[in-house]
């Protein structure tokens, strides 16, 4: 790999670093917001009307960098997205937080029926009941 390849994917993993380090504030004041909301019970959980104004000012901000629109604002919704889940989430469980201990539940299936469980799943048996009531007419003379 040529040296000038080299520096400029450095110069790169410097400006996701950079990006990430961005993310990371946002996802914190995003924790404000969702203190905010909760002190506030009048305040609606999601407001489409920010949410456009924040596309829309990221769009024009987009152009005036130079950089595609359409892409911008795909990242942004995700962005988006991503803090309404984590204000969900934290007006749902105030203790959670990124650095307190999570705890996973899963539970394992039998793949032996028992007489409680049936022998096939609720898609299969929904899939064949729409079978055998579908009737098949005789041709009319």
């Amino acid at each position: 790999m040529s040296d000038d390849l080299k520096s400029l994917r450095e110069a790169l993993d410097k400006a996701d670093e950079a990006l990430l380090q961005a993310l990371e504030k946002r996802m914190r004041l995003v924790e404000d917001v969702a203190r905010a909301k909760k002190d506030a019970p009048e305040t609606r959980f999601r407001d489409k009307d920010r949410e456009k104004a924040v596309l829309a000012r990221v769009d024009k901000q987009a152009r005036d960098h130079g950089l595609n629109p359409y892409h911008v604002r795909r990242v942004f919704h995700q962005i988006l997205e991503y803090s309404l889940d984590e204000q969900q989430r934290l007006l749902a469980h105030p203790e959670a937080r990124d650095d307190a201990p999570s705890r996973r539940v899963g539970f394992k299936a039998s793949r032996e029926p028992t007489a409680t469980s049936p022998r096939t799943s609720f898609s299969r048996r929904a899939r064949l009941s729409a079978r055998s009531s579908v009737t098949r007419r005789s041709p009319t003379r």
